[in-house]
Protein backbone atom coordinates (compact mmCIF):
# COMPACT_ATOMS: atom_id res chain seq x y z
CA UNK A 1 0.00 0.00 0.00
CA UNK A 2 1.27 3.22 -1.11
CA UNK A 3 2.42 5.21 1.91
CA UNK A 4 0.15 7.94 3.48
CA UNK A 5 1.96 11.21 3.73
CA UNK A 6 2.14 12.19 7.28
CA UNK A 7 4.28 15.52 7.51
CA UNK A 8 5.82 16.78 10.73
CA UNK A 9 7.20 20.80 10.34
CA UNK A 10 9.22 22.43 12.49
CA UNK A 11 10.37 26.72 11.86
CA UNK A 12 12.39 28.63 13.40
CA UNK A 13 12.74 32.53 12.47
CA UNK A 14 15.32 34.78 13.67
CA UNK A 15 15.62 38.22 13.41
CA UNK A 16 18.68 39.93 12.01
CA UNK A 17 20.17 43.85 11.41
CA UNK A 18 18.01 45.04 8.13
CA UNK A 19 14.72 45.87 6.41
CA UNK A 20 11.57 45.33 7.61
CA UNK A 21 8.51 44.56 6.12
CA UNK A 22 7.13 40.90 5.03
CA UNK A 23 7.32 39.50 1.05
CA UNK A 24 3.81 39.28 -0.19
CA UNK A 25 2.83 35.19 -0.27
CA UNK A 26 1.79 34.29 -3.17
CA UNK A 27 -1.38 32.19 -3.63
CA UNK A 28 -0.60 28.25 -3.11
CA UNK A 29 -2.82 25.14 -4.65
CA UNK A 30 -2.81 21.61 -3.73
CA UNK A 31 -4.17 18.47 -4.45
CA UNK A 32 -5.01 15.40 -2.02
CA UNK A 33 -6.71 12.62 -1.31
CA UNK A 34 -8.42 10.60 1.48
CA UNK A 35 -7.12 7.28 0.33
CA UNK A 36 -3.87 6.21 -2.34
CA UNK A 37 -5.48 2.89 -2.37
CA UNK A 38 -8.99 1.71 -3.56
CA UNK A 39 -10.50 -1.15 -4.79
CA UNK A 40 -12.01 -1.41 -8.71
CA UNK A 41 -15.59 -0.78 -7.05
CA UNK A 42 -14.49 2.00 -4.90
CA UNK A 43 -14.36 5.58 -4.97
CA UNK A 44 -11.84 8.24 -3.23
CA UNK A 45 -12.65 12.08 -2.72
CA UNK A 46 -10.35 14.54 -3.98
CA UNK A 47 -9.53 18.05 -2.54
CA UNK A 48 -8.20 20.95 -4.57
CA UNK A 49 -7.45 24.23 -2.60
CA UNK A 50 -6.43 27.57 -2.95
CA UNK A 51 -5.24 29.86 0.09
CA UNK A 52 -6.56 32.74 -1.42
CA UNK A 53 -9.70 34.06 -2.29
CA UNK A 54 -8.23 36.03 -5.05
CA UNK A 55 -7.68 32.83 -7.07
CA UNK A 56 -10.05 33.30 -9.95
CA UNK A 57 -11.28 30.69 -12.45
CA UNK A 58 -11.81 27.06 -12.16
CA UNK A 59 -9.01 24.12 -11.56
CA UNK A 60 -8.80 21.94 -14.90
CA UNK A 61 -9.89 18.81 -14.06
CA UNK A 62 -10.45 17.51 -17.70
CA UNK A 63 -7.56 14.97 -17.91
CA UNK A 64 -8.80 12.91 -14.82
CA UNK A 65 -11.61 11.78 -17.17
CA UNK A 66 -8.52 9.43 -18.79
CA UNK A 67 -8.49 7.31 -15.50
CA UNK A 68 -11.36 8.06 -13.53
CA UNK A 69 -15.28 9.00 -13.63
CA UNK A 70 -16.24 11.77 -11.88
CA UNK A 71 -19.10 11.32 -9.55
CA UNK A 72 -19.79 14.44 -7.73
CA UNK A 73 -18.51 17.87 -7.27
CA UNK A 74 -18.72 20.20 -4.34
CA UNK A 75 -17.36 24.04 -4.21
CA UNK A 76 -16.97 26.02 -0.65
CA UNK A 77 -15.13 28.99 0.07
CA UNK A 78 -13.85 29.91 3.65
CA UNK A 79 -12.79 33.86 5.43
CA UNK A 80 -11.15 33.85 8.64
CA UNK A 81 -10.60 37.21 10.59
CA UNK A 82 -7.92 36.44 13.64
CA UNK A 83 -6.38 39.83 15.14
CA UNK A 84 -7.63 42.04 12.01
CA UNK A 85 -5.48 39.60 10.03
CA UNK A 86 -7.74 38.27 7.46
CA UNK A 87 -7.12 34.78 5.65
CA UNK A 88 -9.32 33.20 2.49
CA UNK A 89 -9.10 30.06 0.85
CA UNK A 90 -11.57 28.38 -1.28
CA UNK A 91 -11.82 24.38 -2.24
CA UNK A 92 -12.96 22.48 -4.21
CA UNK A 93 -14.27 18.71 -3.33
CA UNK A 94 -14.60 15.94 -5.93
CA UNK A 95 -15.66 11.93 -5.67
CA UNK A 96 -14.23 9.62 -7.99
CA UNK A 97 -13.91 6.03 -9.06
CA UNK A 98 -11.14 4.54 -10.96
CA UNK A 99 -12.24 3.26 -14.62
CA UNK A 100 -9.36 0.42 -14.53
CA UNK A 101 -7.08 -1.61 -11.86
CA UNK A 102 -3.28 -0.81 -11.34
CA UNK A 103 -1.12 1.96 -10.65
CA UNK A 104 -2.97 5.39 -11.76
CA UNK A 105 -1.86 8.72 -11.53
CA UNK A 106 -4.19 12.06 -10.53
CA UNK A 107 -2.43 14.96 -12.79
CA UNK A 108 -1.14 17.85 -12.25
CA UNK A 109 -4.26 20.57 -11.64
CA UNK A 110 -3.65 23.64 -13.73
CA UNK A 111 -5.50 26.01 -11.40
CA UNK A 112 -4.96 29.58 -12.89
CA UNK A 113 -1.54 30.04 -13.51
CA UNK A 114 0.03 27.29 -10.93
CA UNK A 115 -0.47 23.29 -10.64
CA UNK A 116 -0.89 21.13 -8.11
CA UNK A 117 1.58 17.91 -7.63
CA UNK A 118 0.49 14.28 -9.28
CA UNK A 119 -0.86 12.07 -6.83
CA UNK A 120 -0.26 7.78 -7.22
CA UNK A 121 -3.59 5.65 -6.76
CA UNK A 122 -3.36 2.24 -6.54
CA UNK A 123 -6.13 0.20 -8.34
CA UNK A 124 -6.29 -3.30 -6.58
CA UNK A 125 -8.84 -5.98 -7.81
CA UNK A 126 -12.06 -6.74 -5.83
CA UNK A 127 -11.52 -9.22 -3.16
CA UNK A 128 -13.12 -12.83 -4.62
CA UNK A 129 -12.73 -14.86 -1.58
CA UNK A 130 -14.51 -12.49 0.50
CA UNK A 131 -17.15 -11.77 -1.60
CA UNK A 132 -18.08 -15.55 -1.67
CA UNK A 133 -19.00 -15.35 1.83
CA UNK A 134 -20.89 -12.05 1.53
CA UNK A 135 -24.31 -13.87 0.79
CA UNK A 136 -25.10 -14.49 4.71
CA UNK A 137 -23.14 -11.25 6.02
CA UNK A 138 -24.47 -8.03 6.48
CA UNK A 139 -21.40 -6.32 9.30
CA UNK A 140 -18.25 -7.53 9.35
CA UNK A 141 -14.82 -5.52 9.91
CA UNK A 142 -11.33 -5.92 7.94
CA UNK A 143 -7.96 -5.10 8.98
CA UNK A 144 -4.50 -4.24 7.24
CA UNK A 145 -1.08 -2.62 8.23
CA UNK A 146 1.76 -1.82 6.59
CA UNK A 147 4.70 -2.61 6.21
CA UNK A 148 4.86 -5.84 7.80
CA UNK A 149 7.85 -5.78 9.04
CA UNK A 150 9.54 -2.59 10.11
CA UNK A 151 12.22 -0.64 12.60
CA UNK A 152 12.02 1.28 15.93
CA UNK A 153 10.06 4.88 15.51
CA UNK A 154 9.28 4.53 12.22
CA UNK A 155 5.84 4.96 11.02
CA UNK A 156 3.30 1.83 9.92
CA UNK A 157 0.01 2.52 8.53
CA UNK A 158 -3.25 0.70 10.19
CA UNK A 159 -6.37 0.89 8.53
CA UNK A 160 -9.80 -1.00 9.84
CA UNK A 161 -12.96 -1.00 7.22
CA UNK A 162 -16.32 -1.62 8.61
CA UNK A 163 -18.59 -2.78 6.20
CA UNK A 164 -22.32 -2.78 6.22
CA UNK A 165 -25.44 -3.33 4.46
CA UNK A 166 -28.02 -2.45 7.00
CA UNK A 167 -28.22 0.80 8.94
CA UNK A 168 -27.36 1.07 12.78
CA UNK A 169 -29.30 2.26 14.99
CA UNK A 170 -26.19 3.09 17.26
CA UNK A 171 -22.57 1.89 16.86
CA UNK A 172 -19.23 2.14 18.98
CA UNK A 173 -16.10 0.91 17.14
CA UNK A 174 -12.93 0.52 19.62
CA UNK A 175 -10.58 3.27 18.75
CA UNK A 176 -6.83 1.73 18.28
CA UNK A 177 -4.41 1.59 21.38
CA UNK A 178 -1.19 -0.37 20.99
CA UNK A 179 1.66 -1.39 23.34
CA UNK A 180 4.88 -0.09 23.52
CA UNK A 181 3.36 2.28 20.24
CA UNK A 182 2.41 5.54 20.09
CA UNK A 183 -0.93 5.83 17.71
CA UNK A 184 -2.12 8.85 15.78
CA UNK A 185 -5.30 9.21 14.11
CA UNK A 186 -5.00 9.86 9.81
CA UNK A 187 -8.63 10.13 9.76
CA UNK A 188 -11.80 8.46 8.65
CA UNK A 189 -13.38 8.13 5.21
CA UNK A 190 -17.10 6.71 4.32
CA UNK A 191 -17.65 5.37 0.89
CA UNK A 192 -20.06 2.82 -0.52
CA UNK A 193 -18.55 -0.56 -2.38
CA UNK A 194 -20.35 -2.50 -4.55
CA UNK A 195 -19.93 -6.45 -4.08
CA UNK A 196 -21.42 -9.13 -6.41
CA UNK A 197 -24.19 -6.71 -6.92
CA UNK A 198 -24.58 -5.48 -3.16
CA UNK A 199 -24.20 -2.27 -2.01
CA UNK A 200 -22.46 -1.62 1.42
CA UNK A 201 -21.27 1.30 3.25
CA UNK A 202 -17.41 0.98 4.37
CA UNK A 203 -16.35 2.82 7.23
CA UNK A 204 -12.41 3.28 7.36
CA UNK A 205 -10.59 4.64 10.04
CA UNK A 206 -6.48 5.05 9.75
CA UNK A 207 -3.84 5.02 12.22
CA UNK A 208 -0.39 6.14 11.99
CA UNK A 209 1.71 3.57 14.70
CA UNK A 210 4.78 4.51 15.83
CA UNK A 211 6.56 0.79 17.47
CA UNK A 212 8.92 2.20 20.48
CA UNK A 213 10.22 -1.19 20.82
CA UNK A 214 12.15 -3.96 18.99
CA UNK A 215 10.45 -7.19 19.05
CA UNK A 216 7.42 -8.09 18.13
CA UNK A 217 4.25 -5.83 18.26
CA UNK A 218 0.96 -7.10 18.65
CA UNK A 219 -1.93 -4.98 17.43
CA UNK A 220 -5.14 -6.29 18.76
CA UNK A 221 -8.32 -6.61 17.63
CA UNK A 222 -10.78 -4.40 17.40
CA UNK A 223 -14.30 -4.69 18.90
CA UNK A 224 -17.24 -3.16 17.13
CA UNK A 225 -20.58 -3.27 19.24
CA UNK A 226 -23.78 -2.16 17.09
CA UNK A 227 -27.93 -2.19 17.34
CA UNK A 228 -29.54 -3.03 14.16
CA UNK A 229 -33.16 -3.55 13.09
CA UNK A 230 -34.86 -6.48 14.36
CA UNK A 231 -36.27 -8.89 11.67
CA UNK A 232 -39.93 -8.26 13.01
CA UNK A 233 -38.91 -4.57 14.18
CA UNK A 234 -41.31 -3.04 16.29
CA UNK A 235 -42.14 0.59 18.47
CA UNK A 236 -40.78 -1.82 22.14
CA UNK A 237 -38.12 -3.73 20.12
CA UNK A 238 -34.50 -2.46 20.90
CA UNK A 239 -33.39 -4.40 17.68
CA UNK A 240 -30.61 -6.81 17.30
CA UNK A 241 -26.99 -6.86 19.53
CA UNK A 242 -24.20 -7.19 16.60
CA UNK A 243 -20.43 -7.63 17.84
CA UNK A 244 -17.71 -7.79 15.63
CA UNK A 245 -14.12 -8.59 16.11
CA UNK A 246 -11.83 -7.26 13.27
CA UNK A 247 -8.38 -9.79 13.37
CA UNK A 248 -5.20 -9.45 15.30
CA UNK A 249 -1.74 -8.83 14.23
CA UNK A 250 1.95 -9.09 15.16
CA UNK A 251 4.71 -7.18 13.58
CA UNK A 252 8.46 -7.69 13.54
CA UNK A 253 10.42 -4.38 14.99
CA UNK A 254 13.44 -4.14 14.45
CA UNK A 255 16.62 -2.37 16.05
CA UNK A 256 18.19 0.82 14.34
CA UNK A 257 20.67 -1.37 11.57
CA UNK A 258 23.88 -2.62 12.25
CA UNK A 259 25.84 0.20 10.04
CA UNK A 260 23.87 3.08 12.09
CA UNK A 261 26.24 5.37 13.88
CA UNK A 262 24.03 6.38 16.28
CA UNK A 263 24.23 9.80 15.34
CA UNK A 264 20.83 10.63 14.45
CA UNK A 265 17.86 8.16 13.94
CA UNK A 266 15.30 9.22 11.85
CA UNK A 267 13.15 6.36 10.03
CA UNK A 268 11.76 8.65 7.43
CA UNK A 269 10.93 7.92 3.49
CA UNK A 270 12.01 11.27 2.97
CA UNK A 271 13.51 14.36 4.65
CA UNK A 272 13.59 18.18 3.42
CA UNK A 273 14.92 21.63 4.33
CA UNK A 274 13.63 24.40 2.96
CA UNK A 275 14.54 28.61 3.99
CA UNK A 276 12.60 31.63 3.24
CA UNK A 277 13.71 35.37 3.97
CA UNK A 278 11.44 38.24 4.30
CA UNK A 279 13.51 40.16 1.93
CA UNK A 280 16.82 39.66 -0.73
CA UNK A 281 19.53 39.37 2.47
CA UNK A 282 21.85 40.57 -0.80
CA UNK A 283 20.60 43.78 0.05
CA UNK A 284 20.42 44.39 3.33
CA UNK A 285 21.89 47.61 5.03
CA UNK A 286 23.22 48.78 8.43
CA UNK A 287 20.02 49.45 10.95
CA UNK A 288 17.83 47.28 8.84
CA UNK A 289 15.78 43.99 9.76
CA UNK A 290 15.16 40.91 8.38
CA UNK A 291 13.26 37.50 9.10
CA UNK A 292 14.20 33.64 7.89
CA UNK A 293 12.39 30.86 8.32
CA UNK A 294 13.90 27.25 8.29
CA UNK A 295 11.25 24.11 7.76
CA UNK A 296 11.97 20.98 8.39
CA UNK A 297 9.63 18.48 6.65
CA UNK A 298 9.46 14.72 7.26
CA UNK A 299 7.36 12.07 5.49
CA UNK A 300 6.37 9.65 8.06
CA UNK A 301 7.18 11.03 10.98
CA UNK A 302 5.79 12.91 14.30
CA UNK A 303 6.98 16.07 14.81
CA UNK A 304 8.38 15.61 18.49
CA UNK A 305 10.70 13.19 16.17
CA UNK A 306 12.42 16.04 14.44
CA UNK A 307 15.93 17.72 15.62
CA UNK A 308 16.11 21.15 16.99
CA UNK A 309 17.50 23.10 14.76
CA UNK A 310 21.20 24.47 16.20
CA UNK A 311 21.54 28.19 17.53
CA UNK A 312 24.63 29.77 16.11
CA UNK A 313 25.89 33.64 16.12
CA UNK A 314 26.57 36.12 13.46
CA UNK A 315 29.34 38.35 13.66
CA UNK A 316 27.95 42.14 13.06
CA UNK A 317 24.41 41.31 13.93
CA UNK A 318 22.07 40.69 17.03
CA UNK A 319 19.88 37.25 16.38
CA UNK A 320 16.49 37.12 18.15
CA UNK A 321 15.33 33.27 17.73
CA UNK A 322 11.46 32.65 17.78
CA UNK A 323 10.33 29.20 19.55
CA UNK A 324 10.12 26.72 17.00
CA UNK A 325 6.09 25.67 16.51
CA UNK A 326 5.51 21.87 15.77
CA UNK A 327 2.90 20.47 13.72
Amino acid sequence: MPRIKYLATLWLSFFALCCSGLAQAETTVRASVDRNQVALEETLNLTLSADSILFSGEPDVSELSNDFHILNRQQSSRTNIVNGKISSSRQWDYTLAPKREGDLTIPAITMGNKQTKAISIRVTPSNSARRQNTDNRQVWLEADITPRRGYVQQMLEYSVKLYSSVNFLDATLDPLEVDNALVESLGESRYRQRIDGRSFQVIERRYAVFPQRSGTLEIPALTLQARVESYRPSLLDPGRLLVRRSPPMEIDIQSPPADFDGALWLPAGNVEIFEEWSSDPEQLQVGESITRRVDIRAEGLMAAQLPALPRYDLAGAKLYPDQPVLQ
